[in-house]
C-alpha cells in the first residue's frame, strides 16, 4: 500500500488514455507483486497490558515529501518499569500540486492532530499525555509563535492550537521519525520494520532517556506556565494562552439556560441582589451585568487578542478590524473611523465571536426588537452596538432558528416525482373494467316549468382508466342511497368493473363498506363473490392523485357552461344534454397522427363487453373442406383481427403518447428536500385558510409509501389530539427536527 505512494510521481501529468513507458510498466507490475504479499501480513491486536494504574500516552509522528504527507500514531503503555509501544493508527494523503515543503509538513502535523482527536474519542481509555513529533523546525516555529502568519498557515495553526487536546510538541530527527516511512516503502520490508510497528526505541525507555536536541522547541508546551520577562519571545507568545484563562461566568449563571439576552441580564442582576426581587434594579446594574457577560464572552474566544492589545502589540485580527480596548476593558472595532463623531455612548461596535450561544441570543433579541425583520435589517441594527465577523452569514443562520419566522417562512415537503403508470393504464382491458368515479355539481334544474323554482342536482362521472371513456349518472342528492342506485345503473349499463378509484368522500367509503358486507354474507349469490369490486381511494386532500377524473370533469364543465349559459333546464332536458356531452367526449381522439390516419376514440371500445368475449381462433383451428363451417370460422378469425387492430391503434396512438408528458411532479413550487420521518414536528396546512397563524402544529405518526417506495402521505397527530391523513405537500417541517 505504501509503495504505491512512493511511485505516484512517475505517473504525474499522464491522462487515462496515455500509454505508459516500458519502465513505468515494470514499476507498476512491481507494485502489483508487492501488494499481493499484503494478505500474509500479521498485525498484533494486543497493544499492551492496561490496568487502572497504567500510564497511557499517545505519540503522533508526522512527516511529508513533495508527493505525500502522513502520520503514524503509537500507544505507549507504562506499567512501572514495563513499557510497551505499538502502532495504533496511520494515515497517508497525496499532496496537492504547487505546495511548498514546509506547508506540506504543516499539513502532516494537521493530519496528526485530527487523527489524535479521532483516536481519543474512539478509545474508551483515559489518555494521560499526548505528544506530536515533527522533524520540521519551521512547523514547530509556526506552532509556537504568535506573530502574523500567512492566511493558509494561520488557519491550520489555529486549528491545531484550538485547545481541544492538551498536546506537547517535540522535535525528532528524521532518521528516528517513523512517519518518514509513510512517504513510501516496499511492503515486504515494511513488515519486519520495528521502527514502523513500535516507533523509536527510546519510547520503550523512561523520559530521561529520550533524546535532547539543542533546538528549544521540544520542551515548550502550548499551554505552559505564566511567562516571565526573561523568557524568549517565542516562549512568551507560546505560553500566554494560560496567562489569561477565560473568566468564570458572572455569578455562576449558566447562559445556555436562557433564550433571551435581556432575560439573562435580568436574572444576573437578581442573583447579585441575593435573590431579593424587591430590591429595584437600576440602569447601572444592567450595564455592569452586560459588560461582565461580554467580557466573559470575549475572554472565552479572544484572550490572545486582548493580551496583545494590552502589551501594545497587534495580531492579524487586530490589524484587520482595527481593534482597541475601551474604558471597560472591552474589545471594540475602531477601524479607520477614528474621527467618527456621533451622539452615542458606544460609537464603536463591540467585537463578538461566531458560533456561541451568547452571540445567538444577542442577535435574536435584536431580531425580535425589530419586529422579526429579515437578515439585512437585523444585521444593520446589530452593527449599531456590536461587530460580528462574517456577520451576514452568521445572522442568517441564527434567524433560521427563530420559531415565529420559521412558521411563516418554512416550506412544505417536496412532492415526490410521479410513480410509474399502473398496469391498467398500459395494458388492454374491456371498457370500465378499471374505473374511477367522482361527483361534480351542483347543477340547477327547474320544476313545473318555472325558472324561479329551481333545485340542485349532482352528476356522477365514471371514467375508464384504460380507454378514457366516460359515463354520466344524474342523481338528486349526494346521499349514499342515491349513490348506490347510480352505481347499480352504471354496472347494469357497462357490465361492471373490477376496481373503482375515488376520492375520500364519506359516501364512497360507505359504499365500500356496503359491498363488503354483501361479500361477507354467506347467503350472497356466488356471482357476487366471483366479481368482487376492489375499492381504491386517493390520499386525502390530494386532487392531483385523481387527475384521471378531475381532468374529464373540467372538460364536462366547460361544455355545460358554453351550452347552457344562463338557461335553466328541466331534469329530463339536463339528462338528455349530459348524454349528448357524454357521446361527444367519448368521440374525442385519444391521439393525433395526421388527417389521413384513422383516429382511435373511446367510442370504438364501448361495444366490447366482458361477457361477449369468445375464444380466439388461430389458423390451426380453421377446419378444411367442411363447407360453410370453415367459411364462418374464417369470418370469426377476421373479426378477431379487426378487434386486435383496434387495440394496436389504441396502443400506438394513446399509450405511446403518454411518453410525451414531460411533467415529473406536481407544479407546487420548490419544497423542502428533507424526507419525512416519524416524529417530525410540522405545521399542518389548513384547507381554505392562507393565514399560517391559524394552522395547527402536528407530529408525524405514520408514513404511507407509494409504489416507488417514496412517502406520499402521512398520518399526523394534531395539537388537539385528533389524527388526520395529509399529503406531504401540506406539511411544513421545522428545522428543530434536524
Amino acid at each position: 500500500m505504501v509503495s504505491c505512494n512512493c511511485s505516484t510521481e512517475n505517473f504525474n501529468n499522464k491522462d487515462w488514455d496515455n500509454i505508459i513507458s516500458e519502465e513505468d510498466r515494470y514499476l507498476f507490475l512491481d507494485i502489483v507483486d508487492d501488494l499481493q504479499t499484503i494478505p500474509n501480513y500479521e498485525i498484533m491486536r494486543l497493544l499492551g497490558t492496561i490496568t487502572q494504574t497504567t500510564h497511557l500516552e499517545l505519540h503522533a509522528f508526522s512527516d511529508a515529501c513533495m508527493y505525500s504527507y502522513g502520520t503514524a500514531i503509537y500507544l505507549r503503555c507504562v506499567n512501572g518499569n514495563d513499557i510497551t509501544c505499538n502502532l495504533i493508527f496511520a494515515k497517508v494523503r497525496v499532496s496537492s500540486k504547487n505546495m511548498t515543503l514546509p506547508r506540506l509538513e504543516l499539513m502532516g502535523a494537521l493530519v496528526a492532530y485530527r487523527s489524535l482527536i479521532f483516536i481519543n474519542k474512539s478509545l474508551n481509555l483515559v489518555v494521560n499525555k499526548v505528544y506530536v513529533w515533527s522533524d520540521s523546525t519551521c512547523v514547530l516555529h509556526w506552532l509556537h509563535t504568535r506573530k502574523l502568519l500567512p492566511v493558509f498557515v494561520k488557519n491550520r495553526v489555529n486549528e491545531i492550537r484550538s485547545g481541544e487536546l492538551d498536546i506537547t510538541f517535540k522535535y525528532i530527527r528524521t532518521h528516528l521519525n517513523p512517519a518518514d516511512l509513510c512517504r513510501g516503502q516496499i511492503g515486504s520490508t515494511l513488515v519486519n520494520n520495528k521502527l514502523w510497528w513500535h516507533g523509536p526505541s527510546f519510547l520503550c525507555h523512561g523520559e530521561n532517556d529520550w533524546p535532547v536536541d539543542n533546538i528549544d522547541f521540544g520542551n515548550v508546551k502550548l499551554e505552559a506556565e505564566i511567562p516571565t520577562e526573561e523568557n524568549s519571545e517565542i516562549d512568551l507568545l507560546a505560553k500566554t494562552r494560560s496567562r489569561n484563562k477565560p473568566a468564570p461566568r458572572p455569578n455562576d449563571v449558566d447562559e445556555t439556560e436562557f433564550s433571551s439576552f435581556h432575560q439573562l441580564i435580568n436574572h444576573t442582576c437578581i442573583v447579585r441582589c441575593s435573590g431579593n426581587i424587591r430590591i429595584p434594579i437600576s440602569k447601572g446594574d444592567y450595564t455592569v451585568a452586560r459588560v461582565d457577560w461580554i467580557k466573559y464572552l470575549q475572554g472565552k474566544y479572544f484572550q490572545d487578542t486582548k493580551i496583545s492589545l494590552e502589551n501594545g502589540k497587534k495580531d492579524s485580527l487586530s490589524l484587520n478590524l482595527g481593534l482597541e480596548l475601551d474604558g471597560n476593558g472591552l474589545i471594540i472595532c475602531k477601524g479607520r473611523f477614528v474621527d467618527l463623531k456621533i451622539d452615542s455612548d458606544n460609537p464603536f461596535p463591540i467585537l463578538l465571536p461566531r458560533k456561541d450561544h451568547l452571540t445567538q441570543i444577542i442577535v435574536m433579541d435584536i431580531h425580535v426588537k425589530n419586529c422579526h425583520l429579515g437578515t439585512n435589517q437585523t444585521l444593520a441594527a446589530l452593527r449599531n452596538n456590536y461587530w460580528l465577523p462574517s456577520g451576514r452569514t452568521e445572522v442568517k443562520s441564527i434567524l433560521r432558528l427563530c420559531k415565529i419566522c420559521q412558521k411563516f417562512n418554512c416550506k412544505p415537503y417536496e412532492t415526490p416525482e410521479f410513480s410509474a403508470y399502473p398496469n391498467y393504464r398500459l395494458n388492454k382491458n374491456v371498457s370500465f373494467t378499471h374505473s374511477a368515479v367522482d361527483y361534480f355539481g351542483p347543477l340547477h334544474v327547474n320544476d313545473g316549468g318555472k325558472a324561479t323554482l329551481t333545485r340542485s342536482v349532482w352528476c356522477l362521472l365514471f371514467t375508464c382508466l384504460t380507454t378514457r371513456a366516460v359515463h354520466f349518472e344524474l342523481v338528486n342528492s349526494e346521499s349514499s342511497s342515491d349513490l348506490l342506485l347510480a352505481f347499480r345503473r352504471f354496472i347494469a349499463r357497462t357490465g361492471g368493473c373490477k376496481s373503482l378509484l375515488s376520492d375520500n368522500a364519506a359516501q364512497f367509503h360507505l359504499l365500500q363498506r356496503t359491498f363488503q358486507h354483501v361479500y361477507d354474507d354467506n347467503t350472497a349469490h356466488d356471482i357476487l363473490n366471483e366479481n368482487k369490486i376492489e375499492f381504491k381511494f386517493t390520499p386525502a386532500l390530494s386532487p392531483w392523485a385523481g387527475g384521471c377524473f378531475e381532468r374529464l370533469i373540467s372538460i364536462t364543465k366547460q361544455c355545460l357552461r358554453k351550452m347552457l349559459g344562463n338557461l335553466s333546464l328541466s331534469m329530463c332536458q339536463l339528462n338528455t344534454l349530459l348524454t349528448e356531452i357524454q357521446h361527444a367526449i367519448n368521440n374525442r381522439p385519444l391521439g393525433y397522427y395526421g388527417e389521413e390516419d384513422f383516429i382511435i376514440t373511446p367510442n370504438h371500445f364501448l361495444g366490447i363487453k366482458r361477457d361477449n368475449f369468445l375464444p380466439d381462433v388461430s389458423s390451426s383451428n380453421v377446419p378444411r373442406n367442411q363447407g360453410n363451417v370453415s367459411t364462418l370460422v374464417r369470418e370469426w378469425k377476421k373479426g378477431n383481427q379487426y378487434l386486435e387492430a383496434f387495440w394496436s391503434k389504441w396502443f400506438a396512438q394513446y399509450v405511446q403518447s403518454l411518453r410525451e408528458r414531460q411533467d415529473v411532479r406536481c407544479k407546487s413550487g420548490k419544497g423542502n428536500q428533507r424526507v419525512p420521518k416519524v416524529g417530525d414536528v410540522v405545521l399542518v396546512r389548513k384547507p381554505k385558510c392562507k393565514n399560517r397563524e391559524m394552522w395547527p402544529y402536528g407530529k408525524i405518526e405514520k408514513l404511507y409509501f407509494g409504489r416507488d417506495s417514496k412517502v406520499r402521505h402521512v398520518d399526523v397527530r394534531l395539537q388537539n389530539g385528533f389524527a388526520v391523513s395529509r399529503p406531504v405537500s401540506w406539511l411544513y417541517p421545522f428545522e428543530c427536527c434536524d
